[in-house]
């Protein structure tokens, strides 16, 4: 009875400093709901939504623990817990870094005709595989002209040749 009595005690003097030091200027559940949700040393939960992120950890800590907002929050993915959306990428922008990181393989995958480097860039460029493959192969010296060559210059020689082709959607 004596722990019950002083849990409420602490609860209550909680919920009090809550009401006192809670901030109007935090905004809600919006930044939350479309995933950009910060919080501070606190962590997720409850407690994060409520106090500002740098500001009053001790309480959103505390409201986090008395709330079970956080397990809740991590499993469920709400309470500020859980990933932002991610932003849409244009695959196109992602050519040529794959290309310069793959150079070498790209070139092994090409003069074979097949090879995940193959599988890969097809879908990069929104292409068949199959196409993709064979075009490589049959243009191997037109695409790979000298062993030095940069990225850039095999990109476009990639690009060129797939360019006009009606099984690439771009």
């Amino acid at each position: 009875m004596k722990t019950a009595i002083i849990f409420l005690i602490f609860v209550f003097s909680e919920l009090y400093l809550i009401n006192s030091y809670a901030k109007v200027t935090n905004p809600g559940l919006k930044p939350q709901l479309t995933g950009n949700g910060q919080y501070g040393m606190a962590g997720c939960g409850f407690g994060s939504m409520v106090f500002e992120p740098k500001e009053k950890t001790f309480f959103a800590i505390t409201l986090n623990h008395i709330t079970s907002s956080q397990v809740f929050g991590i499993s469920s993915g709400t309470s500020n817990c859980h990933q932002p959306l991610p932003q849409t990428i244009n695959q196109a922008q992602k050519l040529p870094e794959f290309i310069e990181n793959n150079k070498d393989k790209i070139s092994q995958d090409a003069a074979k005709g097949s090879g995940e480097t193959i599988k890969v860039l097809s879908v990069i460029l929104q292409c068949d595989s199959k196409e993709v493959s064979t075009v490589l192969k049959e243009n191997y010296k037109k695409i790979f002209i000298d062993t030095k060559m940069q990225p850039a210059a095999i990109e476009a020689n990639i690009s060129n040749l797939l360019t006009d082709n009606d099984k690439c959607t771009e």
